[in-house]
């Protein structure tokens, strides 16, 4: 776990440091975190953690971030037992959505729930 969590911080710095991205948009780096997911997982988290989440706007990006989030969490192993990160996501797929990014959204909320 400490060996993951290494992994994951150095990514991280790598990332921070690197000037391509420099100038990207929120929903670039949502989408490339998303692509990333199943490939680099670390990547992807380590691209969701340093966004900037004041200039993420309206309810959809805010729960498009909060279920990506959740998935990255979860994938690379960090149990999280609050379901905040998670709620924004839940909250708007339940009313609008796909059935995909509903039960995405359900899943990992009972993954939550689980830890």
């Amino acid at each position: 776990m400490k060996f993951l969590l290494l992994i994951c911080a150095t990514v991280f710095a790598v990332l921070s440091s690197s000037s391509c991205t420099v100038g990207t948009s929120v929903k670039a780096d949502l989408d490339k975190a998303e692509r990333l997911m199943n490939i680099a997982r670390d990547s992807s988290l380590a691209i969701i953690t340093r966004l900037d989440r004041s200039k993420v706007k309206g309810k959809r990006g805010k729960a498009e971030l909060a279920l990506i989030h959740s998935i990255a969490l979860d994938k690379n192993g960090i149990d999280i037992s609050s379901d905040s990160i998670i709620k924004p996501a839940l909250s708007y797929y339940s009313r609008k959505g796909s059935k995909e990014q509903k039960s995405k959204g359900y899943y990992y909320t009972a993954r939550i729930h689980e830890n």
